[in-house]
């Protein structure tokens, strides 16, 4: 037996096409799918992609006009929910990219090491940065005490880091 989806509504006749309703119910036409979500008047309303029917005959249609299409709703909402997410997440993307690490090539300058460790065979410092001129804090970064010997204020903080490690 062929199984029935009852996603319909019931609609005025006004639409200038010559597809056929369903048989059995003159005046209901079947749902292909929900395109949009708006809101008027504090009521929900849907855009309707009506099946049989060109995108450009879609109409809004009140929610209670609309018979057993709350699998399409879901299906909408979600996928709707799933956008919404990507673009907050396109943000967050977007704010990480705002900020970035110090260095010195940057013109960025040392406010303070935080710790030192060995990585690549090299000995490399934990700095934090001073905020720049457009008062932004570059993110803390490793950095190698190679790259101290250019900056002689940042050497500084750099040997009295290790004075306080070695309690000189």
């Amino acid at each position: 037996m062929e199984e029935f989806d009852y996603s319909y509504k019931i609609r005025k006749n006004s639409m200038k096409t010559s597809k056929q309703p369903i048989p059995e119910h003159p005046n209901m036409y079947m749902v292909e799918k929900i395109l949009s979500k708006r809101i008027v008047d504090k009521n929900i309303e849907y855009l309707v992609k009506w099946q049989g029917f060109e995108n450009d005959e879609s109409t809004w249609e009140h929610i209670r006009n609309l018979c057993g299409v709350a699998h399409l709703i879901e299906i909408f909402e979600k996928k709707n929910e799933n956008e919404k997410n990507k673009k907050n997440e396109n943000l967050v993307e977007k704010t990480k990219e705002k900020q970035r690490n110090g260095n010195f090539e940057q013109g960025d300058e040392v406010e303070e090491i935080i710790g030192i460790c060995p990585k690549n065979n090299q000995i490399m410092a934990l700095v934090k940065w001073k905020m720049d001129k457009n008062g932004v804090r570059p993110h803390d970064s490793l950095v190698s005490t190679k790259k101290f010997k250019e900056n002689e204020e940042s050497a500084f903080l750099l040997i009295n880091f290790y004075e306080k490690k070695l309690n000189i």
